[in-house]
């Protein structure tokens, strides 16, 4: 059955929602997406022609509170709860936040969306907040069974009195973005449907600023403000019988197909991983054990081809772990052997440190190297340990 995305992946959303920083500024939202680069958008609360950082926070509760349920969640009691910090705040739509004028924030039309304590622009944000972060936590989950659902198909997720396209909305419908974004029609039956694969660029190209004035810059929904847009996972078998067979780049990876659907005979038998070029070394080893070193190795050798970033992530915590714990078990050596009751002259404890540093950094380079290249071939390229 496939699976239609719901209120949906709570912890993902919550904890991205949770990991987020503030971001207060008087610009508004077209020149907040030229001053402040994506990445800071990305993990920031913001909006616009909002300074007060006390604010920011609470909206970032506000949204917290919603995707993760339970009492007073509902949003009557989230625009009761903002309007409460608004108040104990000063704010009044005329004269803004302390301070405001003096950074040439403009006063706003009591009830307008300009107003902050307005239900129109209340709902505007904790949809646009809850929504960026409920996509990006769909998306997340998505790319881990990419295999079995390899595709997304565009749908309303929640009506619109006026939907985007509608004689009287002024505004590009979803049919047409689709086309502009540079997405592929799917026929099926009597329907045409946005239906991509999950790695096809339409996604991103459906949320780029440059391309729609009222995008949000991400490559999931909701793509744009208040847009009601949302995902279908599409289940490989509808996918390959609505794509007419061509599958996604991760399908056929996956699955050791070439583009005509034909099994490849190097996968029929197995077959030792492609060479990839040995880099140069990044750091030094000294502080790994050589049996530790040696285990790792034989564990790489036996997972053939390039490993996933989790597999990598992980391999590197566990080298970065073992790295810092025998660092730990030859200083305290060192400083018994020198000094037992001080623990070492402050030459000696500087110079440990400086060990401890380099053991530190190498281990951080490691797991940066483990994301980017082929782990086995950083192992085999790393100098021997000392």
């Amino acid at each position: 059955m496939a699976a239609l995305f719901p209120p949906s992946d709570p912890p993902e959303a919550y904890r991205r929602s949770r990991s987020r920083g503030l971001l207060p500024s008087a610009l508004g939202s077209a020149a907040q997406r030229r001053e402040f680069a994506k990445a800071l958008r990305d993990r920031s609360v913001f909006s616009a022609r909002t300074a007060n950082a006390v604010y920011l926070n609470g909206i970032r509760e506000a949204a917290e509170r919603e995707l993760k349920g339970g009492y007073e969640s509902d949003r009557g009691a989230l625009r009761i709860f903002l309007k409460g910090l608004l108040t104990r705040l000063l704010y009044d739509p005329e004269t803004g936040f302390a301070g405001d004028e003096a950074l040439g924030i403009p006063p706003a039309e009591p009830g307008s969306l300009q107003d902050l304590s307005s239900d129109k622009r209340l709902n505007l944000i904790l949809d646009t907040q809850v929504g960026l972060m409920r996509g990006a936590g769909q998306k997340a989950r998505g790319m881990d069974r990419v295999y079995q659902f390899p595709a997304w198909e565009l749908v309303r997720v929640s009506p619109r009195k006026k939907e985007r396209g509608s004689p009287d909305s002024g505004s590009m419908g979803w049919a047409e973005r689709w086309t502009k974004a540079g997405g592929q029609p799917v026929s099926v039956g009597a329907k045409t449907l946005m239906m991509a694969a999950k790695s096809d660029p339409v996604w991103k190209a459906l949320g780029d600023g440059d391309l729609f004035p009222d995008a949000l810059d991400v490559d999931h929904p909701p793509f744009a403000f208040t847009s009601g847009m949302g995902w279908r996972e599409v289940p490989r078998a509808e996918w390959l019988a609505a794509s007419g067979g061509v599958k996604s780049e991760e399908s056929k990876v996956k699955s050791g197909e070439t583009e005509t659907g034909e099994e490849e005979e190097s996968t029929k038998t197995q077959k030792s991983p492609p060479k990839v070029e040995i880099p140069e070394p990044v750091f030094s080893t000294r502080g790994m054990p050589a049996d530790f070193k040696a285990a790792l190795i034989a564990k790489l050798k036996a997972t053939p081809g390039k490993l996933t970033d989790r597999e990598a992530g992980e391999l590197g915590n566990q080298v970065k772990r073992e790295i810092a714990s025998n660092a730990r078990e030859m200083m305290l050596s060192v400083i018994n052997a020198v000094d037992p009751p001080e623990g070492g002259t402050p030459t000696m404890r500087r110079g440990l440190l400086a060990v401890l540093d380099e053991v530190a950094t190498g281990a951080v380079a490691l797991q940066v190297n483990a994301r980017r290249v082929d782990l086995l071939a950083v192992l085999d390229g790393m100098e021997d340990a000392a």
